[in-house]
């Protein structure tokens, strides 16, 4: 479980990455976008702490905002940006591992292996990823609070 973890940190941290720097893009957070009633929401069951925001640089509107719940962490990231190129260069790179998820905003794919659903919806990239043995569960949880979160999103 810790693994999936630092996967999905590493893939946040590609996604901050890859992204240039907006100045001029309204700040919204993660943690704004996605709160701590959305996930007890999506998981149904349990406790939920408040969101840990993750570290966010000076000029990058990309944050990152953790929930720990007994289906596990979830993670949140989001980008407020333009970021189809991101978005089209994670699928054509996790092409064979990527599955296209319709119904949930303007796409979105879902890559099992780290358990993360990829949003996007306008110029935002919206990335959920739960940690948890539990592929099956995660897909439920993940898809319930994307199609739940998503239309909040212009």
């Amino acid at each position: 479980m810790e693994c999936r973890f630092l996967r999905t940190l590493f893939a946040a941290a590609i996604l901050m990455a890859a992204i240039p720097f907006q100045a001029s893009a309204a700040p919204v957070n993660a943690c704004s976008v996605v709160t701590r009633a959305d996930v007890g929401s999506a998981v149904g069951h349990g406790a939920v702490t408040p969101g840990k925001k993750m570290k966010q640089y000076a000029g990058d509107p990309t944050s990152v905002c953790q929930y720990d719940t007994e289906a596990g962490n979830v993670v949140v990231t989001f980008d407020p940006t333009n970021h189809n190129q991101f978005f089209s260069s994670y699928k054509a790179g996790y092409a064979s591992s990527l599955q296209s998820i319709s119904g949930i905003g303007d796409a979105a794919i879902y890559y099992r292996q780290h358990g993360t659903l990829i949003i996007r919806k306008g110029q935002s990239v919206l990335m959920l990823t739960l940690d948890s043995p539990d592929d099956q569960r995660d897909r439920t949880i993940l898809f319930a609070l994307g199609r739940h979160v998503t239309p909040r999103i212009h």
